[in-house]
């Protein structure tokens, strides 16, 4: 069963570029400080997947992103986003899976996906 790994600021994902070097989905969002306690909180916002976990984590680094949540938190210099991830060879039918069952957009989980992936049958062969 795959696990997802600790929290880790996006901005700094150059800093775990050799433990990326594989395949799997990622979660993006905020971490936050769990009144009267000494741990934090993961809140996702978004899921995605990757055959090379490091190079799509890397590509939401810029102001030219193509997610519009996450460039606009760029945007307005709230660079604290966080990401963590599970690695897995079946990437394409986990993330398909997560967003089916927690949703995505307004109301749902996943708030800054804009579309459910379906799993096609050729992701089934990778």
């Amino acid at each position: 069963m795959a696990r997802w790994s600790d929290c880790y600021l996006l901005q700094d994902v150059s800093l775990r570029r050799g433990a990326l070097q594989s395949s799997g989905v990622y979660e993006l969002g905020f971490v936050r400080r769990i009144r009267g306690s000494v741990e934090n909180q993961f809140t996702p916002l978004y899921i995605g997947r990757a055959k090379v976990l490091y190079q799509r984590l890397f590509s939401y680094i810029s102001p030219r992103c193509h997610n519009e949540f996450i460039r606009l938190q760029y945007e307005t210099g709230h660079l604290l986003i966080w990401y963590h991830t599970f690695k897995t060879i079946n990437y394409a039918e986990s993330e398909a899976r997560m967003q089916n069952r927690l949703g995505v957009g307004r109301g749902g989980y996943y708030q800054w996906n804009k579309r459910l992936e379906f799993l096609r049958r050729s992701d089934e062969l990778m």
